[in-house]
């Protein structure tokens, strides 16, 4: 049996993930999907960023002035 322990070509070590956009992103669906609100998090440019871009790619729907929930 031959194996081989080569790394793929496409293979990229991830960004840390403290402090990262997918960090705020699943902040921000852990809060929606318990329903708190969000808006206190969302004076943090990550956060703003990670909303819209789950707004955008349609996991999140903007109910109203200032109030988000996750799509159904």
């Amino acid at each position: 049996m031959v194996t081989s322990r080569k790394k793929s070509t496409h293979y990229r070590k991830q960004s840390m993930f403290k402090g990262s956009i997918r960090q705020a992103r699943g902040e921000l669906l852990k809060l929606l999907l318990q329903g708190e609100p969000i808006n206190s998090k969302l004076s943090d440019k990550r956060y703003k960023n990670a909303l819209d871009k789950l707004i955008d790619e349609g996991f999140v729907v903007k109910d109203g002035k200032d109030t988000y929930s996750v799509k159904k």
